[in-house]
């Protein structure tokens, strides 16, 4: 529910809170054991962060991205590893955020009515970014379509994940950002062909929707057709290369955080748009932290994606099947995803979200129960 306040300290504090009470609990009991998968890696990270906050061209500025973006990651990474999470719990989760991504998207239609029926009108509902809001209701929408799929033989649970993906998907909609809108498109439709129960169902919902919204598709459409002319784009294709022109000159170390903006008029003396980074999750990493940081903090983004694929089809963890898939489409479509804005930033906390699922499939991978039972077998 903190998700619809869209902010990187408010899930900081919260997160902070229960992994302070998670020690204090273990202390008490006398259970102070705890794991924490790839914990060299993690040292390192943490440690190589530190001395890329120590030398951002705003030191103080500089903390509140290793807090968000380092230190965050960290406990919820720890705590997903080490609370005893078992599916009848992580269901209750996952339902309570697509009740959230619902009441974002209900207050978006709300707005969309008090506008007049806007459609030129991009709402971004609760929070103040689109593209954040969007990626986020895309994640949640992903795990209802895969929570629906896999409800079995329950027509209540049927109605709910049909519902919240109706109004969550609206959501998308009415934020009206391209690449999300791409991207959710084409994952569905891969999912169609592994699923062909639910190509006339969702078809038809999808059709619907855009017969309503055919005036914006066409106009976000020609948009993408018109890359080269779109003033938009233009600003995010010198963004871009400005980013790359910089990462050049300092591949290895990088220039701290939040560097782009002090940097960017070394590279283009004028911007179509007055761009304040690099518009993309990958970029924006190696020019902060360096090829060295990028490789320490993305092994666990691609360790994940790796981990969706591999666990899909292991019958060992069917009763989690549902969060894998859930897990599998969120990251594919996120290695797309980043290469339009930097999810890893202070931006309406999309680094929560993100982390969220990662830590997710790792807690499933290493689950003590599951692996015991791997043993077992072997």
């Amino acid at each position: 529910w903190l998700t619809l306040f869209a902010d990187w300290q408010v899930y900081f504090i919260s997160i902070s809170l229960i992994f302070f009470l998670f020690f204090v609990d273990s202390f008490s009991k006398g259970e102070l054991k705890s794991k924490l998968p790839h914990f060299f890696v993690w040292v390192l990270l943490l440690l190589w962060d530190f001395f890329i906050t120590l030398k951002s061209p705003n030191v103080r500025h500089g903390f509140d991205y290793y807090a968000c973006t380092v230190m965050m990651p960290f406990m919820l990474f720890f705590l997903f590893n080490n609370l005893k999470l078992n599916s009848k719990f992580l269901t209750l989760f996952i339902d309570q955020l697509l009740l959230a991504g619902s009441i974002l998207g209900i207050y978006s239609l709300y707005v969309f009515f008090d506008s007049g029926f806007n459609l030129r009108l991009r709402i971004p509902s609760l929070w103040s970014d689109y593209n954040m809001l969007s990626t986020y209701l895309m994640l949640l929408l992903f795990f209802a379509l895969a929570f629906l799929i896999n409800s079995k033989n329950s027509k209540n649970r049927k109605i709910f994940y049909s519902i919240n993906f109706i109004f969550i998907l609206m959501g998308i909609l009415l934020s009206q950002t391209r690449a999300v809108w791409i991207v959710t498109l084409l994952s569905i439709i891969v999912f169609f062909f592994k699923k062909p129960k639910v190509i006339i169902s969702i078809s038809l919902v999808i059709s619907v929707l855009f017969l309503f919204f055919s005036y914006v598709f066409i106009d976000r459409f020609l948009s993408v057709v018109n890359f080269g002319s779109d003033l938009s784009t233009l600003g995010r294709l010198q963004a871009w290369f400005s980013s790359i022109i910089l990462i050049r000159q300092n591949l290895w170390l990088g220039y701290g955080y939040d560097a782009y903006i002090h940097l960017r008029d070394q590279v283009f003396s004028f911007y179509f748009v007055p761009v304040i980074h690099s518009h993309n999750t990958y970029l924006r990493s190696i020019l902060e932290t360096g090829l060295i940081g990028f490789l320490l903090y993305f092994c666990f983004f691609f360790s994940a994606v790796f981990y969706s694929f591999k666990l899909i089809n292991n019958p060992r963890y069917e009763e989690y099947k549902k969060f894998i898939i859930g897990c599998k489409l969120s990251l594919t479509a996120l290695i797309l995803v980043f290469m339009f804005e930097p999810y890893f930033s202070l931006f309406s906390g999309s680094v929560f979200f993100v982390w969220l699922v990662i830590s997710l499939i790792y807690s499933i991978k290493w689950n003590p129960a599951l692996l015991e039972k791997v043993k077992f077998t072997a």
